[in-house]
């Protein structure tokens, strides 16, 4: 080899080690929660080495994915342990008022991290998504599993949480899924009675907590996040305007067996 001819050999390989130096880490993808309840399987992942895009949001999540016999697959993609952490836990606390869901919203608004969340269903496929664009809502097959319609009014969920195994021996050992949903109008207990039901069958599960409003805060709950994730972030309600706002709450009143089934209360009361 001649010296010209050696001395660029020697020089695109410095330029190769140089790139390699510098070049982006290749992300990845870190197990965290996951588990099964009824029908309904849930698996969580942590995205490091590399910011969180939609693009990768869609990749990783559908590789997250199981592809085994679960009616539903759900699947969380996110950015930061702790955020997620705090997202999946909710306000880390059994009793919640006003003032102490003001005082958590104080602490995170606007900083709302990336992470996106798949669900995948025998009617469809959706991912939501927040990046540092914004939020992006996309059903990839299908229509929308989160959507439900009960006789005219439109319902959406927002969040789903496995809930604990109950205490009172009636029940076993049967899981609960916790559900939280917007509608667009009040409900009656009627349709509060036929959502939880649609809630059932959609995600093969039989006990089922289906909590309703018109504003997606459910600053009272302590198993829902401080703020919602997958929508616009917008100015919350003040506490005697909150209070005054439609709610409802329903779920199985005794052992799966029992003919009272489900039932539903509102607020505020009359």
């Amino acid at each position: 080899m001649s010296q010209k001819g050696f001395g660029v050999l020697v020089s695109l390989l410095c330029s190769l080690m140089i790139a390699a130096m510098f070049a982006a880490p290749e992300p990845t993808l870190i197990p965290l929660q996951s588990g099964s309840c009824g029908e309904t399987r849930y698996e969580s992942g942590l995205l490091v080495n590399q910011d969180l895009t939609l693009y990768l949001a869609e990749s990783f999540t559908r590789r997250m994915l199981k592809g085994g016999r679960a009616r539903v697959e759900m699947v969380w993609l996110a950015a930061d342990r702790d955020d997620f952490n705090e997202e999946w836990t909710g306000k880390l606390s059994s009793e919640v008022d006003y003032a102490y869901w003001y005082s958590l919203y104080r602490r995170t608004r606007g900083q709302l991290k990336p992470m996106a969340q798949l669900t995948k269903a025998e009617m469809g496929t959706v991912l939501r998504v927040r990046d540092s664009r914004g939020v992006h809502r996309q059903v990839l097959e299908g229509s929308d599993p989160l959507d439900f319609r009960v006789n005219d009014q439109e319902v959406r969920i927002l969040e789903v949480r496995p809930g604990k195994p109950p205490v009172d021996a009636r029940w076993g050992q049967s899981c609960k899924l916790i559900i939280y949903a917007t509608s667009k109008a009040n409900l009656s207990e009627e349709q509060g009675i036929e959502l939880s039901r649609q809630v059932q069958v959609r995600f093969g599960v039989e006990r089922v907590e289906v909590n309703v409003d018109r504003n997606g805060w459910f600053m009272y709950s302590s198993s829902f996040p401080v703020v919602y994730r997958f929508g616009p972030v917008s100015v919350p309600p003040n506490k005697s305007d909150y209070d005054n706002s439609f709610k409802m709450h329903c779920g199985n009143t005794g052992p799966l067996d029992s003919p009272q089934g489900i039932s539903c209360i509102t607020w505020p009361m009359e």
